[in-house]
């Protein structure tokens, strides 16, 4: 009995000339808008950046949000002690730093740094990848080095000429 349903459910499925037309599934991650959800490109997204080092929100999903961003050079050392830090390569290859050891990631990997890791991300050529956190990491506190702004930020006096 349970194999005759199978092979009629099988066969409704099939009838059209797109197999599988009828089966819809919703549960993406994708952008919203006023539209509802939208579908992100995040290559495209991504070779918009102006400033190595930032990062463009494309979606939100569970109370975190998914982040663009290109790279060169290395960041400073820096810890998120509120939050993990999840990089996914687009393109081009990272070293993510850590105080024990390198890891080497290229497009397609995935790493998450536990919250409170000291670590530095490095690129020797521009890479592209997405970041996945609860907010958004790309400032001094968050290892964006100095040079990487595309507009010159405040200068703090240094305590010698305070």
């Amino acid at each position: 009995m349970i194999q005759a349903q199978m092979t009629g459910f099988l066969r409704r499925l099939t009838v059209s000339s797109r197999p599988f037309a009828r089966l819809r599934c919703d549960s993406g991650v994708m952008s919203h808008t006023e539209r509802g959800p939208q579908k992100v490109d995040l290559a495209a997204q991504a070779a918009t950046l102006t400033e190595f080092w930032s990062q463009r929100e494309v979606a939100s999903a569970n109370g975190n949000l998914f982040k663009v961003a290109k790279g060169i050079g290395s960041t400073n050392w820096h810890t998120h002690d509120d939050q993990d830090e999840t990089f996914l390569v687009l393109s081009g290859r990272i070293t993510i730093q850590l105080r024990d050891r390198d890891v080497e990631l290229g497009p397609g990997e995935l790493f998450v740094i536990p919250r409170g890791t000291e670590h530095c991300p490095v690129a020797e050529e521009e890479a592209r990848f997405l970041l996945v956190g609860p907010e958004i990491t790309s400032n001094a506190a968050g290892g964006k080095p100095e040079w990487s702004y595309s507009t010159p930020q405040a200068e703090t006096p240094s305590p010698q000429e305070e």
